[in-house]
Formats: structure tokens, C-alpha cells, sequence
């Protein structure tokens, strides 16, 4: 009798949680892919929670190589739910990807045994309770990413998106009309710009070179600057708006990036290649494995160009002259291999979102939201504001002196800025950037599946801009958008309007 009560109780418990399930559903209008990749994320929080208390009494060897391996499992699994929801891996995915190269490299190193130079990771500069527990931390922040990611992720229908968009071509014609006026107004001042800092580069070194008056000066002291800073979105809209035989955009590209990485900077060369390489995938032409081996090939290259530049910089100061300072580059590069170099200084993110939390509150007390008040206020002109958002300092200028062996400055990420403004309660912030990210996704899949270049170009933008601040902040990102983005949207409508208003005569 007993057995036939219990097992009653367990039709109905059982019962009850599918009635539940399919109510969250409906609610939330999720598909059942979405809800079981959901499912699966809260099942790696539980594990997360668990193992953290299980590997807290090993020696720290052991918890880098486990937290490396679970790293990798997550990372996996990650991709896996974006792939069963959208059948393909989208810019949150590459995202992803990014987050756990630059959160985790150095684990990946520590893992198969490999200890370069300055792996600040095992220096000492960490506590072993720092490293450990924020590594956890951000694994977690990972997770609810995904959560709020998964929540509102959708696979758009193609074909019925394929009939919304009219006069394509005509839409093509003026972006890309558009860019080439954006480009003509930007040209001089980037080569003003970038032949400085190559010269400052290869004679004081970069560091001395971030120190130039080019870098402290801003507003219309700094319009040379401004100028210049249309290129990057400018040469992401020649690109998207290109003919597929037009390879003149693509060449200007190259020789910008090449430039660029010269002047021992590479931000803006990993924000293009990685806007470029997803547009290429998704926009011109089909993924395969010849391709593949040809973006990993180009890549590799750049990789091999960043390592090379890295080592410069740190050999620029000696008595050594500039062939022996490229000598001494491609020797030490070698020495160190591509692949570690990257991954050793990419996972310096990590050792910096984790000085944040070493430091607060006990040495820097919480921010309380005030680093995302500062990125707004960034919008506006600084005169305007009273130079409020210098007055609010950013993650880097916190915090970088309690992390001193890297040299002059830290940098941030949106996991640390989150923890320095809201501790342990970031977590919870995680849940909405993954929404965000959701509606970016979705609107860039629906823009290029719909042909909507105007939207293409947006989106892309904000996509690579949101790829920077996986190791930034708040400061910028929105200052970039507003600035940088919309006057060529706003003059591409401008052209469109003229357009129409000849078409109606």
C-alpha cells in the first residue's frame, strides 16, 4: 500500500514539475531547445557551487589544472547549447570564446605545463585564495551569461525575413557611398596618427608612447584623434557593403592593420579581424574546412605579429638598435612559441579582474554603480560635464598600483568593473548582459539574413565594440557608439532621404 502511495506521490510530483516546465515556457516563449540549454546551464552552476568547496584543500598546482580542465568543459558546453538553440555558433559564441582566452590562458598554459616568462598567474603578485576563488567566480559570471543569453537567443526564419527588405541594392549602394565619404574624412588623420606612433614606438618605446600628449589631450584639443577614430567602423562598412569581387576594401584593411600593429597597439586589429571573419562567414559565403584552415593560417599570423610587437616593446629603452631590437623580437617569439605568447599575455586579463577582487572593498571600497554613471556621462563633451567621468576613474586607474609588474597600466574587463561596482551581486548583473547580448545576436542574425545593410553595419559595430570590452569597461563603450557610429548612420539617412525625394519627383 505504501508502495502504491509513493509511487502515486511521484506521478503527481512529477506531474506537477512538467506543468511547471511547460508554464515557464509559455510564459516566456521559449522554445523547448532553449529550455533544456537553460537546464543544462543551471546544472554547471550547481557543479561550479560543489566543486569549488571540493578543491578548496588542494595544493595550488592541482586547483589551476582542475579549474583549467572545468574551464574547458564549460567552455564546450557553452558552445554546445548556442549550437542546439541557433544550429550555428554566433557572435555570442565568439564572444564566449574570447572570454575564456583572455580570463583563463594562462590556466590553459599551467595546464599542459608551459611557463613563460612572465606568467604573472604563479609570480606571487596573486594570493593563492585570490586566483582561486576568483577563477570560480568568473566561471559562474560565465554561466548566468549564458542563462540570460539562452533566455532570449532565437533562430531567425530566413525565408520569411528574405521578402521584408526592398531596393537592397540601392541600400547597399548608399552605405557604401556613405563609407567611402567617412573614409575620405578619416584617411589623413589616421596616417597623421599612426606614422607618430610608429616613430614613438621604435624610438621611446610604447609605454613612453601612451604618455604623449596625443593620448592626454581630448575634446577638440584631440580632433586629429576624433577624426581618426572613424576608420574603424568606416572600413567595417566598406566591407559589408563591397561587391564580392571588389577587393580594394579588403587591401585597405590589411595595410591598416599591418600599420596599426606597427605602432604596438592591437585593439582595433583584433576588433576588425574579428568583425570581419564573422561577416565573412555569415554574410559572403559558407564555412568549410578549406576555408577554415585559411582564417586560421591569417589568425596565426596576426598572433605571431602581436607576439613580435609585444617583445618589441619591452626590448625599445635598451642600447640596442632598431634591427637588433626586430632580431631580438623574432628570436624571443620563437622562443616562446605563437601560441603561448598570446595566451600568456591575453590571460593578463584574468590577473587584473582578479586584483580587483583581491582589493575590494578592504583597500577600494565599492563603486556602487557610479563606473557605469561615468560611461554615460563619457557621451557628452567634457566641458559639458565638468569633466565628471575623469573625475570617476576607471578600473585601471584604481587598481594598477596594486598590480605593479606589468608596467604603466592593468587594463579592466566587464566581469572585474562589475565586481568593483557590485561585488558578489555582479552575478546577477551577468543575467541582463546576457539578455543584452541575446537582442544583438538576434538583430544581427535577422539584419544579414534580411539583407539590411543599414543594420548590418550597426550591429556588427556594436558586436566588436562589446568584443573589446570583454577586457575594458563601461567608459567607452558607449561613447564609441554615439560618436563614432551614428553620424554615419545619420548621414547614410540623409543620403536615402535624397534619394527618395528625387524617386517621388
Amino acid at each position: 500500500m505504501n508502495l502504491i502511495i509513493k509511487q502515486y506521490n511521484l506521478k503527481i510530483s512529477n506531474t506537477i514539475i512538467v506543468t511547471i516546465l511547460c508554464l515557464i515556457v509559455e510564459f516566456m516563449k521559449i522554445s523547448i531547445h532553449q529550455l533544456k540549454s537553460i537546464i543544462v546551464q543551471f546544472i554547471l552552476l550547481f557543479i561550479l557551487y560543489y566543486l569549488q568547496f571540493a578543491f578548496s584543500n588542494f595544493e595550488k598546482e592541482i586547483q589551476m589544472r582542475y579549474i583549467a580542465i572545468l574551464a574547458i568543459f564549460i567552455l564546450i558546453i557553452s558552445e554546445l547549447s548556442i549550437y542546439y538553440v541557433k544550429k550555428k555558433i554566433d557572435c555570442f559564441g565568439i564572444l564566449i570564446i574570447l572570454i575564456f582566452i583572455f580570463m583563463f590562458g594562462q590556466h590553459f598554459l599551467f595546464l599542459i605545463g608551459t611557463y613563460p616568462k612572465n606568467l604573472t598567474i604563479i609570480s606571487g603578485a596573486l594570493s593563492k585564495v585570490t586566483i582561486y576563488k576568483m577563477s570560480f567566480f568568473v566561471l559562474k559570471c560565465v554561466v548566468i551569461l549564458n542563462i540570460g543569453y539562452l533566455i532570449k537567443c532565437k533562430k531567425i526564419n530566413i525565408k520569411r525575413n528574405n521578402l521584408q527588405i526592398s531596393n537592397k541594392e540601392i541600400n547597399r549602394k548608399i552605405m557604401f557611398k556613405t563609407g567611402v565619404i567617412f573614409f575620405c574624412i578619416s584617411i589623413v588623420p589616421t596616417l597623421i596618427i599612426l606614422s607618430k606612433n610608429i616613430y614613438l614606438t621604435f624610438t621611446v618605446g610604447y609605454g613612453e608612447r601612451m604618455l604623449n600628449e596625443v593620448y592626454r589631450s581630448s575634446g577638440v584639443q584631440n580632433i586629429t584623434g576624433i577624426l581618426a577614430s572613424f576608420m574603424i567602423p568606416t572600413l567595417l562598412l566598406l566591407f559589408i557593403t563591397r561587391k564580392k569581387e571588389n577587393k580594394i576594401p579588403i587591401i585597405i584593411i590589411i595595410v591598416y592593420m599591418i600599420l596599426y600593429t606597427a605602432s604596438g597597439s592591437r585593439i582595433n586589429t583584433m576588433i576588425l579581424l574579428i568583425g570581419i571573419l564573422y561577416l565573412q562567414t555569415n554574410m559572403f559565403s559558407k564555412l568549410n574546412i578549406k576555408k577554415t584552415l585559411k582564417y586560421l593560417s591569417i589568425l596565426i599570423m596576426v598572433f605571431l605579429l602581436f607576439s613580435v610587437v609585444s617583445s618589441a616593446r619591452s626590448s625599445i629603452g635598451s642600447n640596442l638598435n632598431p634591427k637588433e631590437v626586430i632580431k631580438e623580437s623574432f628570436n624571443d617569439t620563437i622562443e616562446n612559441s605563437i601560441i603561448v605568447s598570446a595566451l600568456s599575455e591575453a590571460g593578463y586579463t584574468f590577473c587584473a579582474t582578479a586584483t580587483v577582487f583581491e582589493n575590494c572593498p578592504s583597500n577600494e571600497p565599492f563603486n556602487y554603480g557610479l563606473s557605469y554613471i561615468s560611461g554615460i556621462a563619457y557621451i557628452l563633451p567634457n566641458g559639458m560635464t565638468g569633466n565628471f567621468y575623469a573625475r570617476i576613474r576607471s578600473t585601471d586607474e584604481v587598481f594598477k598600483g596594486y598590480l605593479n609588474q606589468y608596467g604603466s597600466g592593468i587594463g579592466s574587463s566587464f566581469i572585474g568593473e562589475a565586481y568593483w561596482n557590485f561585488g558578489q551581486s555582479a552575478l546577477f548583473l551577468m543575467l541582463i548582459f546576457g539578455i543584452i547580448l541575446a537582442k544583438v545576436s538576434n538583430e544581427l542574425d535577422y539584419a544579414i539574413s534580411s539583407k539590411n545593410y543599414e543594420s548590418i553595419f550597426k550591429y556588427t559595430y556594436i558586436f566588436v565594440t562589446i568584443a573589446f570590452y570583454v577586457r575594458s569597461d563601461t567608459r567607452t563603450f558607449l561613447r564609441n557608439y554615439i560618436w563614432f557610429c551614428l553620424p554615419i548612420i545619420f548621414v547614410a539617412y540623409f543620403f536615402k532621404y535624397k534619394y527618395n525625394e528625387r524617386s517621388m519627383k
